[in-house]
């Protein structure tokens, strides 16, 4: 029996949480619901899909030397979010999606807008929302301790509210509940906060893979330029 069943059977909780993201389904179809919303919400989600749009970014930052170490923070930080949440704490919880709940009174007030395709995973936490926070926070902390320039005080916050918003977008959708996002943003500022520790834990091997790394960069660039 899993984590929730368990509760769902034995806990009169189960049922706190329940009404509390019913509730907050109930206020997404009445003020963000319609043509606009559902498409807007639908692109924001899939920039969550495996992580891709950030790890693309921390990919990025990585191969700038001045922001590598921020980079390098994201990239640690999403790994560790997909060993927490993907391999442990949705086999833990294994909580059934919205529409797969077998309740007949959640039946007949939930309506599943399906506007993208059910995912088939565990429903609790939320991972596209752990993985945006995760990467997400660990831009802001990194931004803040070691390159906070310009370019970054701009990019840094605009990527926090995508990070947000595709959190928000998987309850818009309808294929978490809300306690799942909240699990979500818990799991990922955890990790993000890891990641920063990590790194602070692990200065000498990084400064000396960085300098090992910046060696090689500089030996390219004057091997090309020979030709």
């Amino acid at each position: 029996m899993s984590l929730v069943a368990y509760i769902q059977e034995y806990s009169n909780g189960f049922i706190s949480f329940l009404n509390f993201d019913a509730s907050v389904f109930a206020w997404i179809e009445a003020h963000l619901r319609g043509d606009f919303w559902d498409a807007f919400f639908s692109f924001i989600t899939h920039l969550g899909d495996g992580g891709w749009f950030f790890i693309v970014l921390s990919v990025a930052l990585v191969l700038i030397p001045k922001t590598r170490k921020i980079g390098t923070a994201m990239l640690i930080a999403i790994a560790l979010n997909g060993i927490l949440v993907n391999l442990i704490l949705k086999n833990v919880f294994d909580r059934p999606r919205p529409y797969d709940l077998q309740l007949d009174w959640w039946a007949a007030q939930f309506n599943y807008p399906d506007l993208i395709k059910k995912p088939s995973s565990a429903s609790f936490p939320s991972g596209h929302t752990s993985s945006s926070i995760a990467v997400s926070m660990a831009m802001l902390f990194g931004t803040a301790k070691w390159h906070n320039t310009k370019p970054m005080r701009f990019l840094t916050p605009a990527v926090v509210v995508i990070g947000f918003l595709v959190g928000f977008s998987r309850i818009q959708l309808g294929v978490h509940y809300a306690s799942d996002v909240i699990g979500g943003f818990l799991a990922g500022l955890l990790c993000a906060v890891l990641a920063m520790l990590i790194l602070r834990w692990a200065a000498p091997v990084y400064d000396k893979l960085n300098a090992g790394l910046e060696k090689l960069t500089d030996q390219l660039f004057k091997r090309k330029g020979s030709f």
